[in-house]
């Protein structure tokens, strides 16, 4: 890890094999270039770091840095930002520097544009800068500040390429346009057009008649057609045919109207000019020199204010998919029923005495878990970080927190102590039994390793640690009496779950505070359950009714020392 914040890896001969830096995602920081052909991606969001909706491209055909959304080709209807360095006859390298200077400049350093200027630091200060395409599409140039001896950091942006964001393509979805609302976009659509999900408006519009179906150039279904007018906008100039002889607004609107295949026209008010559009409409933004003429459907009505034309085509196509839709709804709203029936008889069951009935099924709550992973000794190695970090230990031994899929899914893996040593049969057999059960408020086996001298088991990992740790913080942290009944609530079902509700009983063996772990939403869970079985059989004890304590495997459908006794 260089000082400049590059992860370098080299090989045998001290070459450089790969570099974060040649690999940017979101974000260039200081002595990091973004290369001809290169690109940033936005994250979808500040919490998801997955590649979002737009992108910086650093164009090698035509030496321009550009900002699109995602998805679409690099042309000028698609972009929304750019440099302006069109076709300069050789490539240009984004560079950023320590004194927070970000420009363009060529391989021979003669050719060079900035895009900020550098910043002057006040005594005592230390500033580090970072460039990042955000969420929103916007690129920022952030500033972050901090004062020797002190403890006070500031982050503030220094420089945005866009200070309007309806200026971003994309900010709403096709067919909608974007408007400001105390800064910040908001999303409408235009006349004939209704929310594709009235609950997200940014997912766009689509047209709110299926009349007007053009076929041969003719319109279909003989509806009438009037125009709305939206001056004062910008949109995408995606012409499909110009109106080259309009020179004013209704020689605009008739070609429009006389084309079937015209959605919209678009008029720009400065030079005359009329362009023929088609669906999708896209990028519309409040506030500019055209004028959108768009075409919509309407009704015939008659003196009495009654339909008087005949049913067309598309009517009866409309009234056969309502009924068709009403079929479906009708159909879900059966079973979402009969659903909530199960669902409620699962929940009486699982709160039921013990000795209620049981014959609605074997674990209706829970869905069927998934079988348990084998893992080889390097993964898990891999996972614990060579078995560093202990977070508990008991009589069934060590537990040590790890994580999975590049760091995504926190587990425990826990290494057994005096396994019985039947073979690998034997504890495979015994595992994949234990990982059969599910149940929420049972610690979910995930895996196993089985390789050579190596035992462990990898179970999901709970952040809240167990009912000791709860207990014994002291008395300002004791949980209420609410979480205590809850808590003891959720070890009764599991359990219940484990000695009745299985076709094979599991018998604990070692209930106890420390066994009791609690997750993140604050469930209880049973843990240890099923390990006493896999444990050599003078290690534990257990207590048959109306006898003294006997060494023994545990009881399973009256197999054992107990001869049958519950």
């Amino acid at each position: 890890m260089r000082d400049d914040g590059n992860f370098v890896l080299f090989g045998a001969d001290d070459t450089v094999v790969w570099q974060t830096f040649e690999s940017p995602t979101d974000t260039l920081v200081a002595g990091q270039d973004l290369m001809p052909a290169a690109q940033l991606f936005s994250s979808l969001s500040d919490i998801n770091k997955a590649a979002g909706k737009y992108r910086l491209v650093n164009q090698q055909e035509d030496d321009n840095l550009v900002l699109y959304p995602v998805s679409t080709p690099n042309d000028p209807a698609s972009s929304y930002w750019n440099t302006g360095t069109f076709d300069l006859g050789f490539t240009l390298i984004l560079r950023l520097d320590t004194s927070g200077l970000l420009y363009l400049v060529n391989n021979d350093g003669s050719f060079t544009k900035n895009l900020t200027r550098s910043r002057a630091l006040k005594a005592g200060e230390q500033a580090y800068y970072r460039l990042t395409l955000d969420p929103d599409g916007v690129l920022r140039l952030y500033r972050h500040t901090s004062v020797s001896g002190g403890a006070t950091n500031t982050t503030t942006v220094i420089w945005s390429a866009l200070t309007d964001r309806c200026d971003i393509h994309g900010v709403c979805g096709h067919n909608s346009y974007c408007v400001l609302d105390q800064d910040r976009p908001s999303c409408l659509c235009p006349p004939g057009f209704d929310f594709l999900d009235a609950s997200n408006a940014e997912l766009g519009c689509t047209v709110n008649s299926s009349a007007g179906d053009c076929k041969g150039g003719q319109q279909q279904d003989a509806a009438d057609f009037f125009v709305k007018s939206m001056p004062n906008m910008e949109w995408a100039d995606i012409t499909y045919d110009a109106v080259s002889k309009a020179t004013s607004a209704p020689e605009c609107v008739a070609a429009c109207m006389a084309d079937c295949l015209c959605v919209a026209v678009l008029r720009d008010t400065d030079k005359g000019t009329c362009s023929k559009q088609q669906l999708p409409l896209r990028y519309g933004r409040a506030g500019d020199r055209y004028t959108m003429f768009v075409k919509t459907a309407g009704a015939v009505t008659g003196s009495s204010g009654t339909h008087n034309k005949p049913v067309g085509r598309t009517t009866i196509i409309v009234l056969v998919c309502i009924g068709i839709l009403a079929c479906v709804a009708l159909s879900a709203f059966i079973a979402s029923g009969w659903l909530l029936n199960v669902k409620r008889r699962a929940v009486l069951r699982n709160v039921a005495p013990a000795n209620a009935s049981a014959d609605d099924g074997e674990g209706l709550e829970e869905e069927e878990a998934a079988p348990p992973r084998l893992y080889t000794y390097q993964e898990l190695e891999h996972a614990t970080y060579c078995f560093r970090d202990p977070v508990g230990r008991g009589a069934f031994g060590t537990v040590f927190k790890g994580a999975l899929r590049n760091g995504e899914q926190a587990i425990a893996v826990k290494r057994p102590e005096k396994l019985v040593e039947d073979g690998e049969q034997e504890f495979q057999r015994e595992v994949r039994a234990i990982g059969r059960t599910s149940h929420r408020n049972l610690v979910r086996l995930l895996g196993f390793c089985h390789e050579g001298a190596h035992r462990l088991l990898v179970y999901e990992f709970m952040s809240n640690g167990s009912v000791t740790d709860l207990l014994f913080r002291g008395a300002a942290s004791t949980p209420p009496w609410s979480d205590r009944l809850g808590i003891v609530l959720d070890v009764a079902r599991g359990l219940h779950y484990l000695h009745d509700e299985l076709s094979s009983r599991v018998i604990h063996y070692d209930i106890k505070p420390q066994n009791i772990l609690i997750d993140a939403a604050g469930t209880a869970k049973i843990a240890d359950f099923g390990l006493a079985k896999l444990l050599q059989h003078d290690t534990h004890f257990h207590r048959c009714p109306r006898h003294a304590w006997v060494p023994g495997p545990r009881v399973v459908q009256g197999h054992g020392p107990c001869h049958g006794e519950d």
